[in-house]
């Protein structure tokens, strides 16, 4: 067995490992994690919901916010996995961490060392105005390109007492993370289905008490020669109806696409664009409606009366159709 010694962030990423096996970890009982135990199956304890936002082509990426309901238990440590069902269109920002670790070669006497490297991607995490503001731990680390793990506890042995969630609070922001887009622009004007689904992972999502107890977990007495059952153990199970997961997701918009020329917008090219032009041009009207840029037909730079004339060519005399720039 290997003793590690953190030089770098040692502790923070020892402790997140620990979050990851088990988000809470108990006291023991007959081998198994202590659960919170619910009055009775049944109990809803835990809503945790995304949202759904359309954002447009252009823009990079977007925060996705988690938000938590605690109705009958504070909350002081989390595991939250979330599933991105289109990596083709985001993945979870991330930045590649390398981590110095001095590894103890003969425990318990560690008089001889060794040198590695650990690597992760590490998902930068928010929690500003957040209910995890201030929690002791909070991490996010990207497992692949469309899973993500958060974890997170308020208190860190020998730390600083810091406040759970308290139970009975409102629907609140628990933490932000970034979702970046992936996805170019020429693709995403090519595909009709511009949406990734952000899918709550609920078998390995769970939420313990300030003191270590798993929320909405059970003890159950089973049964381990059937069918005679002379011989009992106490299991622990998920009580599913314990929680509800509200999934989100997040939709590209279409660029706006604008018809060179169509100085009206109505999707054809007339004389009305002609004469829209015209008093754009010369009396000081309101410019072309889709874009600024749909009256530019010979692709100059600027709306002039070379355009006027570009398309009176191109609507009455079979001239070439505006350029589209």
């Amino acid at each position: 067995m290997n003793v590690n010694i953190k030089v770098t962030r040692g502790l923070a990423l020892t402790l997140f490992v620990a979050v990851l096996l088990a988000a809470a970890v108990a006291t023991e009982t007959l081998g198994q994690r202590a659960t919170s135990h619910a009055d009775a199956s049944g109990t809803l304890e835990i809503i945790l919901e995304l949202d759904h936002v359309t954002i447009a082509v252009a823009d990079t990426g977007s925060w996705l916010p988690i938000y938590l309901t605690n109705i009958l238990q504070d909350v002081g440590g989390f595991e939250i996995s979330l599933l991105l069902d289109r990596p083709d269109l985001f993945r979870f920002a991330n930045d590649t961490v390398v981590e110095t670790t001095i590894a103890c070669l003969n425990p318990p006497g560690c008089t001889m060392f060794d040198t590695t490297i650990d690597t992760f991607a590490n998902v930068p995490v928010d929690t500003a105005g957040a209910s995890a503001s201030g929690w002791e731990f909070v991490e996010g680390r990207a497992i692949s390109a469309f899973n993500l793990k958060l974890a997170g506890f308020a208190d860190q042995p020998g730390g600083v007492a810091v406040p759970p969630i308290a139970a009975g609070g409102p629907r609140d922001l628990l933490i932000r993370v970034f979702m970046e887009k992936i996805a170019s622009d020429s693709l995403l004007d090519t595909l009709t289905d511009r949406t990734a689904n952000v899918i709550i992972n609920g078998p390995v999502t769970s939420f313990s008490t300030p003191d270590g107890l798993t929320i909405g977990r059970l003890d159950s007495i089973a049964c381990l020669n059937p069918p005679t059952c002379d011989s009992l153990d106490t299991v622990f199970y998920t009580d599913t109806s314990a929680f509800i997961y509200v999934d989100g997701s997040r939709t590209f918009f279409p660029a706006v696409q604008c018809l060179a020329g169509d100085a009206n917008d109505d999707e054809k090219l007339t004389a009305a664009d002609i004469i829209y032009l015209v008093n754009y041009v010369f009396k000081g009207g309101p410019g072309p409606i889709c874009s600024p840029d749909s009256g530019d037909v010979n692709c100059t730079g600027t709306t002039n009366s070379a355009d006027i004339i570009y398309l009176v060519n191109h609507v009455f005399k079979g001239g070439p159709p505006p350029q589209g720039c």
